[in-house]
């Protein structure tokens, strides 16, 4: 079983950003280190519409991870895998009429004018965490783009119009190569598709249903190039302010006061500690 807390190693600039927006940025599956996780993909060019954050479930500190992500000057943080802000779901007081909602309000971690608008749709999957944040599996190099492709069903029905379905639409989206096992990586992923105009009546509707249907279908077959290049999920500044800093091994005094000053300006509660390979790794090495 997968540990309840998470790591990211990055840059101490990114931690500045994290902390000043209280945000965390999942960027898309086509930009991640893996160029095969996006090439995979042979049926449909659907990695641009995936959306990751990539964390480590392992809390063992790892020398290559130091090295790739933050050349060991940056630094790793620590959040509980629920780390996100689930707020209330307002929708437009023009649609609650068609909103049947029981058992009081709904929290989503992502605001109805993210799921709804003209330019995309963000898919509402991370309503449940297992399908939101997952552990990666790691498989043979040669099934990488068997497993990808094996759950993306491309169809005409009887009209001539083009139907898609993927099944365990997450979880292809967190399938690896074995080679990057050490890793241990679990993600945050959406899948965030394009949208369409929203007619007066609102989203509810049968025929918007039918229609934003057809256009993703098209759209993802005729190679559809998204409006985003990251989305921003808004953090909890609860499980926030209990945040753990860990500094990169070869982090330099002045490094050192660089994180202390973003801590002490953004989130004073936080806890700052030193690598465990800090005076143990040798600088200047080829």
């Amino acid at each position: 079983m997968a540990e309840d807390i998470l790591h990211h190693y990055t840059t101490i600039e990114t931690l500045n950003s994290i902390l000043a927006n209280k945000t965390i940025r999942l960027n898309r599956l086509d930009r991640v280190d893996d160029i095969q996780e996006a090439e995979a993909f042979k049926k449909l060019s659907i990695a641009r519409c995936y959306f990751v954050s990539s964390w480590t479930y392992s809390e063992k500190e790892s020398i290559p991870m130091w090295n790739m992500y933050t050349n060991n000057h940056g630094v790793m943080i620590s959040l509980p895998r629920q780390m996100f802000l689930a707020d209330i779901v307002k929708i437009p007081t023009q649609y609650a009429p068609q909103v049947q909602v029981s058992g009081g309000p709904l929290r989503s971690i992502i605001p109805f004018e993210a799921m709804f608008n003209d330019r995309y749709l963000v898919l509402p999957i991370c309503q449940k965490q297992d399908n939101f944040c997952i552990d990666v599996q790691y498989i043979p190099d040669l099934d990488v783009e068997k497993v990808k492709n094996e759950s993306i069903i491309v169809s005409i029905d009887r009209e001539n119009q083009a139907k898609i379905e993927i099944k365990d639409a997450p979880r292809i989206a967190a399938a690896k190569s074995d080679d990057w096992e050490f890793q241990k990586e679990t993600r945050f992923v959406l899948l965030i598709l394009p949208g369409i105009k929203i007619p007066p009546e609102g989203p509810f509707s049968e025929q918007f249903g039918v229609n934003l249907a057809n256009h993703i279908a098209t759209s993802l077959i005729m190679g559809f190039k998204p409006t985003l290049d990251y989305y921003d999920l808004h953090l909890d500044p609860t499980v926030l302010s209990k945040i753990n800093v860990t500094l990169g091994p070869m982090c330099t005094p002045g490094e050192e006061q660089k994180v202390k000053a973003i801590l002490s300006q953004y989130c004073p509660t936080a806890i700052l500690q030193r690598s465990q390979f800090k005076d143990r790794i040798r600088a200047g090495l080829k």
